[in-house]
């Protein structure tokens, strides 16, 4: 009951009043619908303030003494497991490809966590093994904010480090491979 009148769910917005008095049923429900759109309101507004406490903190991370280097492409294909599994074998054919065409690029990922740069140093050696050509990749850990800074342009998974690049002034080639079930769920809606 607290929760239902909180929300502004009376009687009235329920329906439960005199049928034949409609006027004062579309009043009521209307007025019923206010308290939820001050939440709403209220809601979108703390959202826009912690993007905006998100940004100032990323700005604050922006070193002016960094110099980019227009020669380095930075790799960030995500931050869990699933995630890079499926996204940097993609990534490393990006490379191979961007490497052909342009042979002074040098290439580095930047993994969040060094669990994360492990399974991405494995991911690399059994990829060369079947593609001796991938250029040689630096793998850093934990210097994301810096590598954003430093390079020209990068590859990234989508999420958040997009939003963190374009803060940093980093450009991106952004993309996502979808599971195999998702796939088949978004295959309907794709022309």
């Amino acid at each position: 009951d607290y929760t239902q009148t909180f929300l502004g769910a009376t009687p009235a917005a329920l329906g439960d009043t005199r049928p034949d008095n409609t006027s004062a049923i579309i009043a009521l429900q209307r007025a019923a619908n206010t308290p939820m759109e001050l939440t709403k309101q209220q809601d979108y507004q703390a959202m826009e303030d912690a993007a905006r406490i998100w940004i100032d903190m990323m700005a604050e991370k922006k070193d002016p003494a960094i110099k980019r280097d227009p020669n380095l492409v930075l790799l960030l294909p995500g931050s869990r497991a699933g995630e890079i599994s499926r996204m940097l074998p993609v990534i490393l054919d990006r490379v191979k490809e961007i490497k052909e065409r342009n042979p002074h690029l040098k290439f580095r990922l930047s993994a969040p966590r060094e669990k994360i740069a492990e399974q991405c140093r494995k991911m690399i050696e059994k990829f060369r093994i079947k593609d001796p050509d991938l250029p040689e990749i630096e793998i850093s850990v934990g210097d994301t904010n810096f590598c954003q800074q430093l390079a020209g342009t990068g590859i990234a998974a989508c999420g958040t480090v997009t939003v963190e690049s374009a803060i940093m002034g980093l450009p991106l080639m952004v993309g996502y491979r979808l599971g195999f079930i998702n796939y088949l769920t978004a295959l309907p809606y794709v022309k």
